[in-house]
């Protein structure tokens, strides 16, 4: 799949602004995941994070703001029926 194609599905406009993270952690993690999601709403950005339950992801739900989240597949796991 090419990527425009990704970013189209996605609802993503092509000159959208981008919130990249990187590596928070420290002592104000939550205040600065908030500070984050508020910036992003209010400029219509979408937020890349690593995906790996840093509670970015239900900050940014409740803002309604998008969040791509990228990370090792070896990481990731799947619902499986019981």
């Amino acid at each position: 799949m090419k990527q425009a194609d990704v970013v189209s599905k996605l609802g993503i406009a092509e000159n959208n602004p981008v919130i990249m993270l990187v590596g928070v952690d420290n002592e104000n993690h939550a205040r600065t995941l908030s500070s984050v999601v508020r910036a992003a709403f209010n400029t219509d950005a979408v937020i890349i994070d690593n995906g790996l339950h840093s509670g970015i992801e239900i900050l940014a739900h409740r803002r309604g703001v998008k969040l791509i989240g990228v990370c090792p597949e070896l990481h990731i796991t799947y619902p499986t029926a019981t």
